[in-house]
């Protein structure tokens, strides 16, 4: 891979993303895929993909997070770390799985988390901690990972492929999604709920606005004229205060 020249990155004009294929799902598609992952009783996978879809965070994130990177006192997540594939040493072409420090700034960010996904954080956590204890597995507290392996150890960055395939083939889920789709869904669903590009693209720690205002302005076309109508109707409510 040292030898291998770098993919140019071709540009995208954010004006022709309506010519093109966006695949996500829609509330009622991602509320039926968390229900199929809950109905499978895999509490692991179904936190997962829980958070994946409430949080639009990528998926190797997930899988480096320790319970310290939950406050579940402020309802904060912090994504500081990620998995990745790592040479054992230059002279082996063995590699290991090992958490690194986010490339940026922006992927180190702290966002809110809704009370209903922290209320399975908390009940995960304690299965785990039963789990473990009935398995004679060291539980590393505060430094245990939320998402590890059968050995207590870091999935591969793989994993959760294998998981999404799983859920879909046994429920007989016809649209399958990729990982990465499922972020495009979190920023496809904020844009439905209003929210401020700025707040999205910080959510899901994108420095660049382009892949997240592609999205954005697919699902959300409209959001011109209610700017529009937000005016006028601010207008008419303050022109006879000032």
């Amino acid at each position: 891979m040292r030898k291998t020249e770098p993919i140019k990155r071709k540009h995208i004009d954010e004006n022709e993303i309506d010519k093109e294929l966006m695949v996500v799902y829609t509330p009622k598609e991602l509320s039926n895929y968390l229900d199929a992952c809950h109905k499978h009783g895999n509490k692991k996978i179904e936190m997962y993909f829980r958070l994946l879809a409430y949080t639009g965070s990528r998926k190797s994130e997930l899988l480096a997070l320790v319970w310290e990177d939950i406050d579940f006192k402020t309802n904060k997540l912090t994504i500081s770390k990620t998995l990745a594939e790592v040479e054992v040493s230059p002279d082996s072409k063995k590699t290991k799985v090992a958490s690194q420090s986010a490339k940026t700034n922006t992927g180190k960010r702290i966002i809110s988390l809704d009370k209903a996904t922290i209320s399975m954080l908390k009940e995960w956590e304690n299965y785990q901690v039963e789990s473990f204890k009935i398995m004679g597995i060291a539980h590393f507290e505060k430094k245990q990972l939320v998402f590890p392996n059968k050995k207590n150890d870091f999935c591969r960055p793989g994993q959760p492929n294998d998981w999404n395939t799983m859920i879909c083939e046994k429920f007989n889920i016809a649209k399958k999604i990729t990982l990465h789709e499922f972020r495009k869904t979190h920023v496809s669903l904020c844009a439905m709920a209003d929210m401020d590009l700025e707040d999205i693209m910080h959510r899901v720690g994108h420095k660049d606005s382009k892949m997240t205002r592609q999205v954005y302005n697919f699902f959300y076309p409209e959001r011109e004229e209610r700017s529009a109508e937000k005016f006028a109707q601010f207008i008419e409510q303050e022109k006879n205060i000032f």
